[in-house]
């Protein structure tokens, strides 16, 4: 149930996401673009650091990778090997 509410108020969060009222034009360069918006990595810094759907999904990142990590030292088998 706890999980289940999690992932619907992070699907919920993504749908409330800031949207730029104007999108740059076509002929506008990147670095044109960000000049126009000079504090768009501030506002994603200050999201990162205060938004509790930044911290929730990072929790939930952690513990995954914590499950596959058992599961892979239980396996004699297994191997993080590519080749």
């Amino acid at each position: 149930m706890r999980n289940t509410l999690l992932v619907l108020s992070l699907i919920a969060s993504g749908s409330c996401a800031a949207r730029s009222s104007a999108p740059p034009s076509p002929t506008t360069t990147p670095a044109a673009a960000s000049a126009t918006r000079p504090h768009e990595n501030l506002n994603a810094v200050v999201w990162m650091q205060t938004a509790l759907e930044y911290e929730a999904s990072a929790v939930q990142a952690y513990r995954q990778a914590l499950l596959q990590l058992e599961s892979a030292q239980k396996d004699g088998a297994w191997s993080a090997a590519l080749e």
